[in-house]
């Protein structure tokens, strides 16, 4: 696959995973069920307005799809979208250990429901991300 191609395939499933984890943080707040403002984080941070953080949700979200198709899909045990969710545990210790506490949220963003949410809605994207680019 070129690297046009794989790009192509990233933007594709970077956005349908990322419109899975849209979705179950729409849901969670429902449902009380433990949710986190990814986007909201993002527009906080980068004093962006609302459309400046959609792109830039979704741009992060194609990134990591392209992240994962290019360096760490072949080395994820399992199949599938399980896959994915093995990615997904790994980014979001990553977002929790690291980038949180640089965005100024404390580690595992300052709050056990807040990191929880975010553990449900990157679950949510990697089992999109990793079913998806299955099927190619």
């Amino acid at each position: 696959m070129s690297s046009l191609d794989t790009l192509k395939r990233a933007i594709v499933v970077g956005v349908a995973g990322t419109l899975a984890m849209t979705f179950y943080t729409f849901v969670a707040g429902y449902t009380h069920l433990p949710h986190a403002d990814m986007r909201g984080m993002l527009s906080g941070f980068f004093h962006l307005n609302d459309a400046g953080a959609w792109m830039a949700y979704m741009v992060f979200g194609v990134g990591m799809a392209y992240a994962y198709r290019s360096f760490f899909r072949d080395r994820m045990p399992a199949r599938s979208w399980m896959r994915g969710v093995f990615y997904a545990f790994f980014a979001w210790l990553f977002v929790q250990v690291i980038a949180m506490p640089v965005m100024g949220h404390g580690f595992f963003s300052g709050s056990m429901m807040t990191a929880v949410g975010m553990f449900l809605s990157m679950m949510c994207y990697g089992a999109m991300v990793g079913f998806l680019y299955e099927q190619s």
